[in-house]
């Protein structure tokens, strides 16, 4: 839950409260508009507001980088462009209106972060070559969820008929950047007890591993047979030594264009970090401070599968071109 609050006369009146499940916008109820339900794209951005009854209120129109194409005049929704707070500067003019993405800002109009990316460049990634670009300048396909490194969009379903259950850890207060209006937002910790169905961890498998939700369903339902050390036996039961693989050339125009040592380097790096978040993620009775962790090791994890599949991907189209 995300509550919005306004400070009138020394005391803080309710303005709307944010519905969240999954990490995902749900609905909103308004003080004045009542209650309404989100349609979101597969990056998160509010497309389409429904009152209750399924009619529509609102609808966004929008280029890929976020900025708006049409929109209700005057609008004041404040979540926007991947699910990010922006913060409104002139209520008539989108020319000042900033996304607020927790590491950085990011402006719509100019489709860049407003300061430079604290990570470091991938030589292999020219997307991160320029520290102000937004999501490896792949915004159809890539979102920031916190400002400090593009990932995959992974948009777990509902499952019907489920219910949720949830426990509010915390809340923290922060103001916003523009206006005088002196509005707060408060953020609710929100943690969610349900687990996962079969068709989530198929998913998350999926995008941990680089495979279709099919390809890791079957691989969990048949899992692979253990390979024997000792070499396979002739006819006469004489055991044979198979010959060795053949050299990996590297370069041509039919051959990898990633070194070997590139690869492996890179294997090696992800799973340091995938250890590193299981381990973290089987501490039993986590803090929020534990939780925290966990998050941020799962977000490293995923900018370091992100940045072998795009190196991979560019070496493909290097091949060709």
């Amino acid at each position: 839950l995300l509550r919005e609050v306004e400070l009138k006369a020394g005391a803080y009146e309710w303005v709307k409260d944010y519905i969240y499940r999954d990490g995902l916008l749900l609905a909103s109820q308004h003080r004045t508009e009542g209650h309404q339900h989100h349609a979101l794209s597969h990056l998160g951005t509010t497309r389409m507001l429904t009152n209750r009854c399924g009619e529509r209120v609102k609808r966004y129109e929008l280029l890929p980088y976020g900025d708006t194409i049409s929109a209700p005049a005057n609008d004041t929704e404040t979540r926007r462009f991947t699910g990010h707070q922006r913060d409104l500067g002139s209520p008539t003019n989108t020319t000042d209106d900033l996304e607020y993405m927790h590491a950085r800002y990011y402006g719509v109009k100019m489709g860049r972060l407003l300061s430079v990316d604290p990570g470091e460049a991938d030589a292999w990634i020219p997307g991160s070559w320029n520290r102000y670009s937004y999501a490896y300048n792949s915004p159809t396909v890539l979102a920031d969820p916190d400002g400090e490194a593009p990932s995959a969009v992974l948009t777990l379903p509902l499952a019907a008929g489920g219910t949720s259950t949830a426990a509010v850890g915390g809340a923290l207060l922060a103001t916003g950047a523009y206006g005088a209006s002196a509005a707060v937002m408060i953020y609710f910790v929100v943690a969610h007890a349900e687990p996962l169905g079969p068709a989530q961890v198929e998913q998350i498998q999926a995008v941990n591993c680089h495979t279709s939700p099919a390809e890791a369903r079957r691989k969990r339902e048949n899992p692979a047979k253990p390979v024997s050390s000792h070499p396979p036996a002739d006819a006469s039961g004489e055991t044979t030594t198979p010959p060795p693989p053949p050299a990996d050339p590297g370069g041509g125009r039919t051959g990898r264009k990633v070194s070997r040592d590139q690869r492996d380097n890179a294997d090696r790096r992800i799973e340091k970090a995938r250890q590193r978040w299981r381990e973290a993620d089987s501490k039993p009775n986590k803090t929020p401070e534990d939780k925290a962790k966990v998050e941020k090791l799962r977000r490293e994890l995923d900018r370091l599968i992100d940045k072998k599949k795009a190196s991979e991907e560019h070496a493909r189209w290097a091949q060709h071109s």
